[in-house]
């Protein structure tokens, strides 16, 4: 009873002490005459200058508690701004009692106006780097100082090393509240002259402790040189275990709005995009290799265009990643998407309506594989499947099916998107030093230069195209190509009770640029015309071969920078608008000096067994120059062009009676015909100039001019000839 009696007096007396010692501790040793030695100590380990211009404080009971007043950490040399860090307080507290049971409890953590600025310099170095840099070299000269130290004390720790890795292993930390606020973090890369800002960052966690859920909130403003502008507000729940080998993340939810003209200028309103994640697992399962696993469920990506969601099962990263991705659009409006940036579809109401399905992408380090591919845009289905690399050289191999596109509906919008160019970057807060330019010149060619190459090899199969205000099916075609360039290879098609084959390419740059080489097999030309340029110049089978090229940034200039060569032939077809019967037989009434009795047809037309000829297209023209055709009565020769940009056409053609071989029928009067005006209104005349020069038409005009005038018509004049006669005055018209 007495031992008791004294052990309880001792652990008394020892508490009084301790207490009596923390009270002189606190109050009579001012923590202020160390601001010398911990700024030394600071830049003894790192080489940085810190300055501690506020004041400290500490405390030791009821709990420990430090107080630091404003100070800054100074950049290392060769940095444009002099400060790296700043705050005007932080404070920590820790229960003191709970340490006894080796349990850390952080009852709080805070910082008030924290500043931290990161620098990329001209030379591509990094403020952050280069403070682990020295901090490097001063602990190898720290680790010599303390060499024979170091082997002292090997045996002694040889010797608890058991002992040591139980008592870490019973470690428990618990942070009980952090707080972060009014901070800002501003990031400038003098290379190319870019910076970005996060200011007002608000920060707090409470009840952070291993194996329990901690509530987690942040929210902060952001600007920047890219003109992307906006505020970010995330809310989640967050466990990890003892030895933070695996985190959970439960009941996320991130809130972002951003603003940029430079984008689109529907984004100088906020746009606002969410995130809700369900639950994302996060877990190292090799920590030499660096090898985590990741799962998330049921995680949502919200924007004002619809909603996307995201399964995935990921293990082994990130260096050597494996497994497996399901990716699912839930009611997205692209309509909105192209709204926000800038380019509006002409309908509305129709065009990138929905968009809705579901691809599951399985992969390991080197490639990835997307089966089945399951999506539906607007009335399109798409299916198929799809592989890829997941480093340069970048590749991917694909087969899609699709029912039905209309490719005329999305066109206003691909041409505008590929038009459209984004305004430059804002002026960074400091502006660049020539120097500086200098290596922005040079960074932006050698990025250009650097460029990872992508190609693709795609197969298509599609069961109804609409292209041009053109109807095919069984489109079945081989695309392959880069970044900016596109060869299709093997294209066949049917439509307009044809066939269709073709190889072309093209470049997407500013202006794209487009060629091709085809082959047409019994094309309908009346059903085609009328989709393409609605109109009924001509109908019948046509088949040709040809190679066209064209370039430009809308179909305007797709016409008028038209170029190209090549032949054909129309079979059992119909000039429409063009009686040639009506006409003939009307430049021989009015050789004959009579009225024309023959019938016109209506509407007028003129039909023909078959028609050919080769032709040259330059900056939109079709120049014809030999067009020939024929049916069972007239026959025909001409040349002439047709103008794609005016929607004209200017031809002369030569029409005459045909024979068995369907070539001109010797002796036959022969009428020249102008063919000329706007496709859907030609107009046609007779070239009376060209008419009455011909011999057969003047021998025929003279002898009517001399069954008119008679005998009388040959009298010789007082001189013995018949120069004044009046038949031979006549003549002189004619040239004779």
């Amino acid at each position: 009873m007495r031992l008791l009696k004294i052990g309880l007096i001792t652990i008394s007396t020892a508490i009084i002490i301790l207490i009596i010692a923390l009270w002189v501790i606190t109050t009579q040793i001012n923590p202020n005459h160390y601001k010398s030695w911990i700024e030394s100590t600071i830049n003894k380990q790192t080489g940085l200058t810190l300055n501690i211009e506020g004041d400290l404080s500490w405390k030791f009971f009821p709990q420990i508690q430090l107080n630091v007043g404003r100070s800054q950490l100074n950049n290392p040399p060769s940095f444009n701004s002099t400060k790296l860090a700043s705050f005007d307080q932080a404070n920590l507290s820790v229960a003191l009692f709970p340490l006894i049971k080796k349990d850390i409890q952080i009852q709080g953590i805070s910082l008030v106006n924290a500043n931290i600025n990161l620098e990329t310099n001209a030379k591509g170095q990094n403020n952050w780097e280069m403070l682990s840099e020295l901090q490097k070299s001063n602990e190898q000269a720290t680790q010599i100082s303390e060499a024979n130290f170091l082997l002292a004390s090997h045996q002694n720790y040889t010797q608890n090393k058991s002992d040591t890795q139980v008592t870490e292993s019973n470690l428990n930390l618990k942070i009980q509240q952090i707080d972060l606020q009014n901070a800002e973090i501003y990031y400038q890369n003098h290379t190319n002259n870019t910076w970005i800002k996060v200011e007002s960052l608000n920060f707090s966690s409470q009840n952070l402790e291993a194996n329990q859920w901690a509530n987690l909130s942040l929210d902060a403003a952001i600007t920047s040189s890219f003109d992307i502008n906006g505020s970010i507000k995330w809310k989640t729940e967050l466990q990890f275990n003892d030895s933070f080998s695996h985190f959970q993340i439960q009941q996320a939810n991130f809130s972002n709005e951003i603003t940029s003209e430079s984008i689109s200028p529907q984004l100088k309103k906020p746009y606002k995009l969410s995130l809700t994640v369900s639950k994302l697992s996060f877990e190292k399962i090799a920590s030499q290799n660096l090898k985590h696993h990741l799962i998330i469920k049921d995680t949502n990506l919200k924007t004002e265009a619809g909603t996307i969601r995201i399964d995935a099962n990921i293990q082994n990263l990130p260096s050597e990643p494996i497994g497996e991705m399901e990716l699912q659009a839930i009611e997205i409006k692209p309509h909105n998407l192209a709204k926000l940036a800038g380019h509006p579809p002409v309908d509305g109401s129709k065009l990138l309506k929905s968009l809705s399905g579901k691809t599951n992408i399985q992969f390991d380090s080197n490639r990835w594989t997307a089966k089945p591919i399951t999506w539906k845009l607007d009335d399109t289905t798409l299916t198929g499947t799809a592989n890829g690399s997941l480093s340069a050289p970048i590749d991917i191999d694909a087969k899609i099916n699709i029912d039905e596109l209309n490719i005329d509906k999305y066109m206003p919008v691909i041409l505008r998107i590929s038009s459209h160019s984004p305004k430059k970057s804002q002026t960074s807060p400091s502006s660049p030093s020539k120097s500086d330019t200098q290596t922005s010149q040079s960074s932006k060619t050698t990025t250009a230069n650097n460029t990872k190459p992508f190609t693709y090899n795609i197969i298509l199969d599609l069961l109804k195209l609409t292209a041009y205000q053109t109807n095919w099916e069984n489109i079945n075609i081989a695309v392959n190509g880069s970044t900016t360039d596109i060869k299709l290879k093997n294209l066949t098609a049917d439509g307009y009770n044809g066939h269709i084959k073709a190889n072309g390419a093209a470049k997407l740059q500013e202006q794209t640029s487009v060629e091709a080489t085809y082959t047409i097999n019994d094309i309908q030309l009346l059903p085609l015309l009328k989709d393409i340029e609605k109109t009924d110049l001509i109908s019948g089978a046509i088949t040709a071969s040809g190679n066209i090229r064209t370039h430009g940034a809308n179909p305007n200039d797709f016409t008028h920078n038209l170029n190209g060569t090549g032949e054909l032939a129309v079979k059992n077809g119909k000039l429409l608008g063009v009686d040639l019967e009506f006409w003939w037989h009307s430049g021989r009434a009015l050789i004959n000096g009579r009225a024309n009795d023959y019938a016109a047809k209506k509407p007028p037309s003129t039909e023909f067994l078959d028609l050919n000829t080769n032709y040259t297209i330059k900056n939109g023209i079709i120049d014809n120059p030999n067009l020939k055709a024929y049916n069972h009565v007239l026959a025909l020769t001409g040349q002439g062009t047709i103008d794609l940009n005016k929607q004209s056409l200017n031809y002369y053609l030569q029409v005459g009676e045909s024979d068995s071989n369907f070539n001109f029928r010797s002796g036959s009067l022969i009428i020249p015909l102008k063919i000329n005006g706007a496709f859907d209104k030609p107009g046609v005349s007779i070239d009376e100039r060209a008419l009455i020069k011909n011999p057969e038409v003047q021998k025929g005009v003279i002898n009517q001019i001399k069954g008119l005038l008679g005998s009388d018509s040959d009298s010789k004049n007082s001189d013995g000839n018949n120069s004044g006669a009046p038949i031979n005055k006549i003549l002189d018209l004619f040239g004779k």
